[in-house]
């Protein structure tokens, strides 16, 4: 007998094509992937982070991405990760040590050696070698960056704290960064040049 009118509607029907379904299971995984390349909204940046926003985006974002999350190049800044490697203390060692690594990164520090928390166990070429920054960027755009990285990224109310002064010490001449870092700068050349900034932290 004829199949019911039903059921001949039902085989009429245009079907969904095989090469949607692949598809629809990736969708959900790229739409997350996608989130994971945009900025983290919800601290506006402003004086020296917005300094260090622009310098983020254009000497760090490649490999670390926007989010911070990191990929092939570049580990994992965000959710805190950037502060287990250069955390906050009371003698604010965690920023010069952050500042030094990104002034002389892989080279400068030289493969295999030790840098940031002694804790965190990392070894300059651990994830890749990243290049230093003292030969491209001043001084300012490099602590820039890094309190941005610190405060979007590391979610840090100690840099966050610290971003104001330093918009403040710059503009009276109290804070003074060097042009450049020297390429074998240390984290005790850069706690010098912050000084000033350290001390005011620790009054504010």
């Amino acid at each position: 007998p004829p199949p019911k009118p039903w059921v001949q509607a039902a085989m009429g029907r245009n079907k969904i094509p095989y090469w949607v379904m692949p598809v629809l299971l990736f969708l959900p995984i790229w739409v997350f992937m996608y989130i994971g390349t945009l900025e983290d909204p919800t601290r506006a940046a402003t004086g020296i982070l917005a300094d260090g926003a622009e310098v983020y985006a254009a000497q760090c974002a490649v490999c670390h991405l926007a989010s911070g999350g990191g990929s092939g190049t570049g580990p994992q800044l965000n959710d805190g990760e950037v502060l287990l490697t250069f955390p906050d203390d009371p003698e604010n060692l965690g920023l010069a040590q952050h500042v030094t690594w990104v002034a002389i990164a892989t080279d400068g520090t030289g493969e295999g050696n030790p840098y940031g928390s002694p804790e965190r166990g990392r070894e300059a070429g651990w994830f890749a070698n990243m290049p230093g920054h003292w030969d491209e960027l001043s001084g300012t755009e490099i602590l820039a960056v890094v309190l941005y990285e610190r405060v979007t990224h590391g979610e840090s109310d100690v840099a966050a704290t610290l971003a104001p002064l330093v918009d403040q010490l710059l503009a009276d001449g109290t804070l003074v960064l060097p042009d450049q870092f020297d390429e074998n700068a240390t984290p005790e050349d850069v706690a010098g040049f912050l000084a000033p900034l350290l001390a005011a932290g620790d009054g504010a």
